[in-house]
């Protein structure tokens, strides 16, 4: 099934046009269509950046982005931010120590997404486990960066 990331670029006329000509058995949810999103549709509707309401019954949720997703919500789905190797293993931990019956993964497993970063996770007997050898590397290589303060 599709899910689709609008980051908030639709108006209120281009989700209509998209409800109506979707066809919906083949959306697991769309994400954060515009903002302040609060109308009654029965398309699945995750949030990410918008707060969550009645409609959005799905969190994607970011580690490094928030504290925790609300125990109120029905369905999180871990993912990482921007896709480096640092935010998907905050998300792959996270995930770990939090796990709830219904949650799920999202984007982690992306080898080459940036060409500098390596796989952090192998594909063995039909499972993805940590590659520690590049997570440790990771690892080390931050310890020895350069840290600058945004301020």
């Amino acid at each position: 099934r599709i899910r689709i990331d609008f980051n908030n670029g639709l108006s209120l006329d281009e989700w209509r046009f998209f409800e109506q000509h979707v066809q919906k058995e083949k959306l697991d949810f769309v994400e954060d269509p515009f903002p302040n999103f609060d109308i009654v549709t029965d398309i699945p509707v995750a949030s990410d950046f918008n707060p969550l309401n009645a409609n959005s019954a799905i969190k994607v949720f970011k580690p490094l982005s928030e504290a925790s997703p609300s125990e109120a919500v029905k369905r999180v789905i871990y993912t990482h931010s921007m896709g480096h190797n640092l935010g998907c293993w905050q998300a792959y931990l996270r995930f770990l120590a939090n796990k709830k019956v219904h949650d799920e993964v999202h984007g982690l497993y992306m080898p080459g997404l940036y060409f500098d970063n390596p796989f952090l996770f192998e594909f063995k007997d039909g499972f993805f486990y940590p590659n520690l050898l590049e997570v440790n590397k990771m690892i080390d290589a931050l310890k020895g960066a350069k840290w600058i303060p945004l301020t």
